[in-house]
């Protein structure tokens, strides 16, 4: 409760942290591949009614491994770790905005990052507009979409759509600003594909 996420995070997905934590529920030494890298400092976070910013003063948020915190809070749940299982984490200390903005992109060189995903390419507003309207969309088809970037028609992913409908401009074309709005205008071209086929 006391650690939040970096604002310029990539959007977390429950079912891969499911996914990590079925995967760590097997029998035998429980271990987690990777840093969870943590900012330290004034840098904004992601929290419940508040709009950009940063929350509270100094923070300690999530640069990198929010998927893997994820399962862990999965497992804690279930009993499946105790407080005999390590997991390795690194803090940087006294990190503003641009050094978290350096650090993520230093982290995610390896994992190529969505360019809406991209710290500075737009705001958080219109990421986390994009991220809500997909999610509503997702719990409307959820049988439309894939875990799997490389899956095949009829199916999509979700962070590839995301990434796709802000690459073609969507929102600033069709004017939209607002959450709801997206996910309107989404539906609307659904009906009309499925009325073409």
């Amino acid at each position: 409760e006391t650690v939040a996420v970096y604002e310029q995070q990539r959007a977390f997905r429950a079912e891969r942290a499911d996914i990590i934590a079925k995967e760590k529920a097997k029998p035998g030494s429980f271990s987690l591949p990777g840093v969870i890298s943590l900012a330290e400092g004034m840098v904004p976070v992601k929290a419940k009614g508040v709009k950009g910013g940063v929350v509270g003063g100094t923070t300690v948020s999530i640069l990198d491994g929010q998927h893997r915190v994820g399962a862990i809070e999965i497992l804690l749940r279930k009993q499946k770790l105790s407080a005999e299982d390590h997991v390795l984490v690194e803090v940087f200390p006294d990190v503003n905005e641009q050094k978290a903005l350096d650090l993520f992109m230093e982290i995610n060189q390896s994992q190529p990052i969505r360019f809406v995903d991209m710290p500075g390419v737009t705001t958080p507003d219109v990421k986390w507009m994009l991220e809500g309207a997909m999610q509503q969309l997702k719990e409307v088809f959820p049988d439309m979409f894939s875990p799997s970037e490389k899956c095949k028609m009829p199916n999509v992913n979700l962070d590839a759509l995301r990434d796709e409908l802000f690459s073609a401009d969507v929102p600033e074309r069709f004017s939209i600003t607002t959450e709801g709005a997206f996910f309107a205008w989404l539906l609307t071209q659904n009906k009309r594909l499925a009325e073409r086929t």
